[in-house]
């Protein structure tokens, strides 16, 4: 009976030593970190608020939403449809899904809802992916075409970069 206390005890020592001496994953700091900066009508503008990537699959298809809000309550939302590699350039009139890049753009209040301006062409560049993270650039421009309120009206992305953690998969 002593020795079998005596193992009990030696076996939480050892669990809590190990589990001590774990690194810890520093998931706060990578969200803090997180940054999507984009040049709008050629004003700077910069995503910091609920800056994260998002991975899932819809239909049986895999997707990567990089999406952030910035301190005037505007919301930007990047999709990538198919597996994110490094290196590759995602088009929004790509031929195959599995290679296409959406945009989405909301101001503060849902009062006007931007998406893709079927006139140009919007990319999304992805420069480096890990299991959580993903770095890219963009560029593209948007419309209130097919949602918005009144008149159509168009908003131009330049410069655009984005640093995010990928926190759901």
């Amino acid at each position: 009976m002593r020795s079998i206390k005596a193992l009990m005890l030696l076996t939480i020592a050892f669990t809590v030593i190990a589990f001590s001496s774990c690194k810890k994953d520093n998931n706060e700091d990578t969200l803090a970190t997180s940054t999507i900066t984009v040049d709008i009508d050629g004003t700077a503008t910069v995503f910091t608020t609920n800056t994260v990537a998002l991975k899932g699959e819809l239909n049986g298809r895999e997707f990567t939403s990089v999406q952030g809000t910035d301190k005037s309550g505007n919301t930007v939302s990047l999709t990538i449809n198919g597996s994110v590699i490094a290196g590759k350039t995602y088009l929004s009139n790509a031929t195959e899904i599995e290679n296409k890049s959406n945009f989405l753009f909301t101001t503060a209040n849902d009062v006007d809802i931007y998406s893709n301006d079927d006139a140009s062409v919007q990319s999304i560049t992805v420069t480096s992916v890990s299991a959580n993270r993903i770095e890219g650039t963009f560029t593209g421009i948007v419309n209130t075409s097919l949602f918005g309120n009144g008149a159509v009206k168009v908003k131009s992305f330049t410069n655009g970069k984005f640093k995010v953690a990928i926190i759901s998969k």
